[in-house]
């Protein structure tokens, strides 16, 4: 029934193609002959065993459908049509009643709900946006002006100085190449967008701007500064956004003169692969800025979730913990591969010290110690991380972290190994890696949901699988939570708490949750 996969843009050219080099009469010949080889039993066990190591190194056991698939492919292979489309309906029917695949389905309906946005959907009727500005140049600032012009979006980028618009157009250009070579855009589309791009050093471009926002270093000071020209330049409907990490959006509209336009939009780097935004409301951000705000991020193709403006907002504050932990872990002498491979086993797609190297190990300890002072020392970095900052040892951008990249595929770093005051002696599995790293997230985002970060249990869980990646499988960390029952994650952490101290404490909504034997999400039967 399908002869090839193609993108779309190649449709026409290949279906012709096909056409030109291949005579029907031919083709029937050869499938006929290919049928012979392969529908067979001996042929169907082979190609089974081959292929079923391949997915279990994909998959990790986590997703039970890849292999009923083979299952189904290989057995009915040799069977009368009748009893293998019979096969086929029972494995579907079996896959329907996993929690597999319940929380797959759920993940993809959380996403419709967000789509739209709290009833409201995207529509002609709503306004927009048409033309914006991009204040930084940088690896984030360049990502977020390619993606707008590659919807469509007329984008000025402005930096200080030429040398650094430089280096982000050159970003832009290879970005908008690499989409060509992977038949993401055409070249005609590729050229489009890049027309779009405007870099400028002068802020008199930015003023016909209906969004702008600024992507500027992480420094609360120069973020608020920017916020105070931009206000200066643009039109009184404009939405001036910031696009943080982890300052509060509040304090940086702190002096403007008209705060309740200024909001919060949070994008997740790479931009061009991560789907979320978090839109960040402001104390004194109005309805109307949040609406345009949520609309522009329907617009860009990505999935919005409102979150309060407080420390990490959401995804920083439930991840932080976990990367800091997995630090003090190698710290006491973890081995690296064996921690990231714990969690990749659980589901995550990198993991704790690679992420950290991907990042930037110098932007996670930022984040990491602007958490601490606000919110205590359950997000205190280990030492470690302070020291590799400081011999150069920042990831994947310096070629070396907790991870040596000067090869592929990556391996462990010795210069890590020695900053790490048990790194003379063999590294080791710590114990219980995969729970002590999960019941921190997990705890974290209970108090996230007690705290009214966001106002549902589901677009928490959203957030963290779309933002971090966390195992879909499961539904998102609160649904992971019920799963596992709030009496044995209180468990969990005090058995952490006795050996590690009291940043494993059980939070007050997990205590309360689990003295009522309760869940976060209503039990069936309950409203």
């Amino acid at each position: 029934m399908i002869d090839q996969v193609v993108p779309r843009n190649r449709l026409i050219r290949t279906a012709c193609e096909l056409i030109e080099s291949r005579g029907l009469a031919l083709r029937r010949s050869r499938n006929s002959f290919r049928m012979t080889l392969t529908n067979n039993r001996v042929a169907a066990s082979l190609i089974r065993g081959l292929s079923r190591r391949k997915i279990l190194r994909k998959t990790r056991g986590n997703y039970p459908a890849p292999m009923k698939a083979l299952e189904v492919v290989t057995r009915g292979s040799s069977m009368p049509l009748d009893d293998s489309l019979d096969l086929e309906r029972e494995a579907a029917l079996e896959l329907a009643r996993t929690e597999a695949c319940r929380n797959l389905l759920r993940v993809h309906f959380l996403q419709e709900r967000s789509k739209k946005a709290s009833g409201r959907t995207l529509s002609r009727s709503r306004s927009l946006i048409g033309s914006a500005a991009v204040i930084g140049a940088g690896v984030m600032g360049a990502g977020i002006a390619h993606w707008l012009a590659t919807k469509g979006v007329s984008v000025a980028l402005k930096d200080i100085d030429h040398s650094r618009l430089d280096k982000g157009v050159s970003r832009i250009k290879r970005l908008l190449e690499g989409a060509v070579a992977r038949d993401l855009l055409s070249l005609v589309e590729a050229r489009d967008a890049m027309r779009r791009v405007l870099p400028t050093v002068d802020g008199g471009a930015v003023a016909a701007s209906e969004l702008v926002i600024e992507s500027a270093v992480e420094d609360l000071d120069v973020k608020r500064d920017l916020i105070r020209e931009i206000e200066g330049r643009v039109g009184p409907r404009a939405v001036v956004a910031t696009n943080t990490s982890a300052l509060s959006v509040s304090r940086i509209a702190d002096g403007a003169e008209r705060p309740e336009r200024v909001v919060g939009l949070h994008f997740f780097n790479p931009v061009r692969r991560m789907p979320l935004v978090e839109v960040v409301r402001g104390e004194d951000t109005d309805d109307a800025t949040m609406d345009r705000a949520v609309d522009f991020a329907l617009q860009m193709g990505k999935t919005p979730v409102v979150v309060a403006d407080s420390p990490g907002f959401l995804v920083n504050r439930i991840l932080t913990p976990y990367l800091v932990e997995a630090g003090r872990m190698f710290e006491a002498g973890g081995d690296a591969v064996r921690i990231d491979q714990a969690m990749l086993a659980f589901g995550m797609p990198m993991g704790p010290l690679r992420l950290i190297d991907e990042i930037g190990g110098d932007v996670a300890l930022h984040v990491a110690e602007s958490l601490r002072a606000s919110l205590g020392e359950r997000f205190a970095p280990p030492p470690l991380l302070g020291r590799m900052r400081s011999a150069g040892l920042l990831g994947r951008k310096a070629g070396l972290g907790f991870y040596d990249y000067s090869e592929s595929p990556a391996r462990p770093n010795r210069g890590a190994l020695a900053l790490s005051p048990e790194g003379a002696r063999r590294r080791e599995a710590v114990s219980g890696t995969g729970d002590r790293l999960i019941a921190l997230m997990l705890n974290e985002s209970l108090r996230c949901l007690s705290e009214e970060i966001v106002e549902d249990p589901e677009d928490l869980d959203l957030a963290m699988i779309l933002g971090a990646g966390f195992a879909p499988q499961t539904g998102g960390p609160l649904r992971y939570a019920d799963a596992l029952g709030a009496s044995l994650l209180v468990s969990r952490l005090e058995a952490f708490r006795a050996v590690e101290g009291e940043r494993f404490a059980p939070c007050d909504l997990l205590l309360e949750t689990a003295e009522l034997n309760q869940t976060i999400y209503p039990r069936k039967g309950e409203s």
